[in-house]
């Protein structure tokens, strides 16, 4: 029998001092599947304590795989929607933003040729400012 107190130096010569040459103990705290419930209180392993609970599955994995098309035929299923198929996703993407690149850019021109009528306007009207102005007091 071990002493129950291990303060007393009289009674620490007689306790004897576990070894695992293996290093089985430490792997298996570092893997998780020993932990500090599994030592009593003079640290020593004690497996009585139950393996925790498992916690109820989370929503996604309490999905179940979509059922396979009868074998009748590939008809889905009354009042489900079959959407089309995406086809090239990537090349879809890219024309989408190359086609809203190119509105941009048109609307850009547009703007572009406002601006210019509207410089040249002002332009023309003070040249023929200072042509008229000579003339006036």
């Amino acid at each position: 029998m071990q002493p129950s107190d291990t303060h007393q130096r009289s009674q620490r010569a007689s306790r004897p001092v576990p070894f695992d040459a293996r290093g089985d103990l430490w792997a298996a705290v570092q893997q998780g599947v020993v932990l500090s419930r599994d030592l009593n209180a003079r640290m020593e392993f004690d497996p009585i304590t139950p393996p925790p609970a498992r916690p109820p599955p989370l929503p996604y994995q309490r999905q179940l795989p979509p059922m396979s098309a009868p074998s009748g035929g590939n008809r889905p299923a009354p009042g489900v929607v079959v959407r089309a198929p995406l086809g090239e996703v990537p090349l879809n993407v890219l024309r989408t933003e190359i086609r809203s690149l190119e509105k941009e850019n048109d609307a850009l021109k547009k703007h572009v040729a406002l601006q210019d009528r509207v410089i040249m306007g002002f332009c023309t009207l003070h040249v023929f400012e200072r042509e008229n102005q000579s003339g006036l007091p």
